[in-house]
């Protein structure tokens, strides 16, 4: 479940950089619909990005003459002791995520309920491919999908003009928007970011409406006047679009705004650096080599390669710890103390150690490739010298030496 919670976290920052953004460089322009698409792509990305995982080589050729396995990390003790044990405040704070993810969605399933209520009590009449269902339940007008929901008393001036509205809405399928913000947000509750979000791709649904009902020739203090007259006192379903739903000063101010230039429209193009460096950071796995590894513990081909006359990099049967990398990781993890001169100080890095596993399967010729610092150095060698034996590798039916590499990334935080 760790890995989840920095799952989050991950999306959360992409959230946050990306929103603000568009409300620095976006936010006040008219081109609508590349506002929308940005909010719904920007979005959808923040959560792709964390757990898309892409192995990028960086380094020089310094650890070619043998196999470079998976890094492992390694921190301090006491940071293991307070969040991931049994009982903590890690498991928590998991607790507390889940109850507010069951209860949104409690709420979610709650209003597709009270949208099926309406539609079975008051019926469907079909017109121009529309659905619309027609009541007196004093909602404010509203559209979901090809449904538009109209109240009986509304007279034929108004719902036309109501009309024209949810119709823009329903033509441009606002309410998939909807439903895909809905979901998000149940994700990413916590987050006040989504919340962001959401407000305003459904704030410039209703700029989009607005602006084709005006394109349409209807006047614009008539059609300002509905807004007023109707947007006071009368509930909604926040699944919806609604008529009434968004700020009314605002979509008047957009309505008599000069349309942006192109200037506007070349803004989009900043936002490739925050993508291209979200990527980088959350995405790119930096191997530190420019061998070519594979994320799968340890995936090795079958042609024979020679360092010396008897040590191999690549065999039929690769050597094996005991119980495969996972025990292979836990036995490092358990083994490897961090030095607590090291931790006061503040030190960290990666060490890389060579060894050969030999005939028998057990370990020689520890050695460090790459240093960090003495201590670190040190306490990799340490436990590298000391694991059991591993499960001998074999060339052509014979049992070889294998020499590999072994990143160990020493992390305070």
């Amino acid at each position: 479940m760790g890995t989840f919670i920095f799952y989050l976290f991950k999306s959360s920052i992409c959230l946050l950089v990306f929103y603000i953004f568009y409300w620095i460089f976006l936010r006040k322009e008219t081109y609508f619909t590349l506002n929308r698409c940005f909010l719904i792509a920007s979005v959808i990305l923040s959560f792709v990005i964390p757990a898309i995982n892409i192995t990028i080589d960086l380094s020089s050729s310094n650890y070619n003459n043998s196999i470079l396995l998976e890094p492992v990390v390694i921190t301090p003790k006491d940071f293991h002791e307070v969040y991931f044990s049994n009982f903590n405040l890690f498991n928590v704070l998991l607790y507390i995520y889940f109850a507010g993810a069951t209860i949104l969605l409690a709420f979610y399933v709650l209003k597709i309920t009270q949208l099926i209520r309406l539609i079975k009590r008051y019926g469907i009449t079909y017109k121009n491919g529309i659905r619309y269902v027609i009541n007196d339940a004093n909602y404010a007008p509203f559209s979901f999908f090809n449904f538009l929901f109209l109240d009986s008393k509304l007279n034929g001036n108004d719902a036309e003009k109501i009309i024209a509205h949810e119709q823009i809405h329903v033509k441009q399928l606002h309410s998939f928007d909807v439903i895909v913000m809905e979901l998000l947000t149940i994700f990413h509750w916590f987050n006040p970011f989504i919340w962001l979000y959401r407000y305003s791709l459904k704030e410039m649904h209703e700029y989009l409406a607005d602006e084709g009902v005006l394109l349409k020739g209807y006047e614009k203090v008539n059609y300002q006047q509905l807004l007023l007259t109707i947007s006071t006192g009368i509930p909604h379903n926040d699944l919806s679009n609604n008529f009434n739903h968004s700020i009314i000063k605002r979509r008047f101010i957009m309505m008599s705004k000069i349309k942006s230039g192109i200037a506007g429209k070349l803004k989009l193009f900043l936002s490739i650096p925050f993508l291209l460096v979200l990527f980088w950071l959350f995405s790119c796995n930096k191997t530190g080599t420019n061998q070519t590894t594979n994320q799968a513990k340890q995936s090795f081909s079958t042609s024979e390669k020679s360092i010396k006359d008897s040590v191999f990099t690549k065999v039929d049967q690769m050597p094996e710890f005991k119980g495969g990398f996972d025990k292979l990781v836990d036995f490092l993890v358990k083994n490897i103390k961090y030095p607590e001169n090291a931790k006061n100080k503040g030190i960290q890095g990666k060490v890389f150690v060579s060894f050969t596993i030999d005939e028998s399967g057990k370990v020689n010729n520890p050695k460090i490739e790459k240093e960090v610092n003495p201590e670190l150095d040190a306490e990799a060698l340490r436990v590298i010298s000391i694991m059991p034996n591993w499960l001998p590798g074999k060339n052509k039916g014979k049992a070889v030496k294998v020499s590999f590499t072994l990143p160990i990334s020493f992390k305070l935080d």
